[in-house]
């Protein structure tokens, strides 16, 4: 998320899958992890915050960021009730019925439905490499791992005049 600003100027939709598979045929959930705490933190972090700020920067984007999975998670009411998959099967079938929803065309929607950067963790000590892809023509894929001593990320994209992984100097920067 850091390195999107850096990248394209303002912040991505991010998608982070979110395993469902305590229900019935469960897939996945998103973790809507562009939160206002992750964006104060990039603020800092991109304005040369001190290293006290920065850190609590990083905690309270942190504290949001459990919070919004447990709640993407849940399945229940709370601020943070996972709503992506209810809201594609819905626009699915108003297309299917041929019935018009204008919040489907809002333009907020659209951006916010449109994830420019795509992320997974997979976290287990027999898995050595792990990659995601982007989901869309002008996004990112990030598989993450967290290890005892380190984060491996892979970076992949489609290789375009908006995305190119292999500008890494910028995302290392990050």
């Amino acid at each position: 998320q850091r390195a999107s600003p850096r990248l394209h100027g303002k912040p991505a939709a991010v998608y982070e899958s979110c395993a469902m598979k305590n229900f019935f045929h469960g897939r996945t959930e998103t973790i809507r992890s562009c939160t206002t705490d992750m964006a104060a933190m990039m603020k800092t972090f991109l304005n040369d915050g001190t290293d006290d700020a920065k850190r609590a920067a990083l905690q309270a984007a942190a504290k949001t960021h459990v919070e919004v999975a447990k709640g993407a998670k849940a399945a229940v009411a709370g601020p943070y009730q996972g709503v992506d998959r209810h809201l594609h099967a819905m626009k699915c079938l108003a297309a299917e019925r041929g019935v018009k929803v204008p919040f489907y065309e809002d333009p907020m929607y659209a951006a916010s439905a449109t994830w420019r950067l795509s992320t997974s963790n997979v976290t287990a000590p027999f898995i050595r490499l792990f990659g995601f892809g982007p989901v869309t023509g002008n996004g990112y894929g990030l598989g993450y791992m967290t290890q005892p001593e380190s984060v491996p990320v892979n970076v992949s994209s489609f290789k375009s005049g908006q995305t190119d992984a292999t500008r890494s100097e910028k995302m290392g920067e990050a």
